[in-house]
């Protein structure tokens, strides 16, 4: 599917411009980059710069990050009387058949995964999947660990609801209770604000948060501080380090 639309670029002959956010400290950023990085091997690529102050209409191909949840153009002060092709992804089925009618404005809507696209197509929206892939110039096999004795587990993604790190935190401490040897790793890092933030686990069942530091959330919710290891922020290619 992706293959077909940058086909379709090429087709038009105009220079896309992608109001795609960039950066190595967030999902979106992460995948914005590399989108972009792929899209600009087939076709002339502007990157646009963001915020803008005023209002500018483009002629050409302009590729725009979905905001949630009402499937809005992250950069609205961008438009263009060519093709606007959006890029999203949500996780509730429940968006996709509210917000359906918002879609009508691009020419195009790719997102972030099967399930995404399924979900949209089944409220008559046609969505074609691109997803962002890994690079694994950065993401590779690189040898064992050494045998220490300790049974490590890996959470990532930023803490907040929507990726269930309070049901991690909750099957944890069972966990680590009943081995000894068990060690968490948790990259919870989160750039975002209020609504996205950390803040949003606070009215969780399953954990007790008020949404202060972690290392006191973790004392609060029974995980032994002495065997979880909360990283700072990082960038995506940080991580393969942790990895």
């Amino acid at each position: 599917g992706r293959h077909r639309y940058l086909l379709e670029f090429h087709l038009l002959q105009e220079i896309v411009v992608s109001a795609l956010p960039v950066g190595a400290y967030s999902g979106w950023g992460v995948c914005g980059t590399n989108l972009n990085h792929e899209i600009a091997k087939q076709v002339p690529l502007l990157v646009s710069g963001c915020p803008f102050p005023h209002a500018i209409q483009l002629k050409g191909p302009l590729i725009q990050a979905m905001r949630g949840p009402d499937h809005i153009p992250a950069v609205p002060n961008l438009t263009t009387s060519g093709p606007m092709i959006g890029y999203t992804f949500f996780e509730l089925d429940e968006v996709a058949r509210r917000l359906a009618g918002n879609l009508s404005a691009y020419s195009h809507v790719l997102t972030g995964s099967e399930w995404c696209s399924a979900a949209l197509r089944d409220v008559g929206v046609r969505a074609v999947t691109a997803v962002q892939g890994v690079d694994w110039k950065v993401f590779r096999p690189n040898g064992q660990r050494e045998e220490d004795g300790k049974f490590i587990v890996f959470s990532g993604g930023c803490f907040q609801v929507r990726k269930a790190h309070d049901a991690v935190i909750a099957m944890m401490r069972v966990f680590m209770d009943r081995h000894k040897d068990v060690v968490l790793y948790a990259a919870w890092g989160n750039p975002y604000g209020h609504e996205w933030g950390k803040q949003s686990l606070m009215g969780s069942p399953y954990i007790d948060y008020d949404g202060g530091p972690l290392p006191e959330m973790a004392v609060k919710n029974g995980l032994p501080l002495d065997r979880v290891a909360i990283l700072p922020l990082m960038t995506n290619s940080n991580t393969a380090d942790v990895y």
